[in-house]
């Protein structure tokens, strides 16, 4: 198992950001026990477990609730990283919400995922 730690939303000078760990998990071997053991351990708000490269395909784990079906500071991270790995970032990487489009654009990464409607929480009066 090789895990890879990285900082996502650094700013120029390479300071800051939110830590976060990427795991490869292309050989499939670690479990949802082990997962959620990993994801603790790590001590970050998920865990990112990419299961394969082409087509790229990633689950997050979060240390509490186990896996979540999407994560955008370690989609960008993962997709940032699997840039560096493969020389380009995949057009599309899928996890537990579908398919959420990556690209590169200088030394940005970007991502755009479409999800689904979530109530608002807004009340009846609400001029919105």
């Amino acid at each position: 198992m090789k895990a890879y730690q990285l900082a996502v939303f650094v700013d120029s000078a390479g300071d800051g950001g939110d830590w976060l760990t990427v795991v490869d998990d292309r050989e499939n071997d670690i479990n949802e026990t082990a997962r959620m053991e990993l994801a603790t351990s790590y001590g970050h708000a998920e865990t990112s477990f990419v299961e394969s490269f082409d087509p790229a395909r990633v689950t997050f784990y979060n240390p509490v609730t186990g896996e979540v079906p999407f994560a955008g500071q370690p989609m960008v991270g993962t997709a940032w990283l699997l840039g560096k790995l493969l020389g380009y970032v995949p057009n599309n990487i899928t996890c537990g919400a579908g398919h959420v489009e990556t690209w590169q654009e200088g030394d940005i990464t970007w991502l755009r995922k479409i999800l689904p409607d979530f109530p608002s929480g807004k009340s009846s009066n609400s001029p919105l």
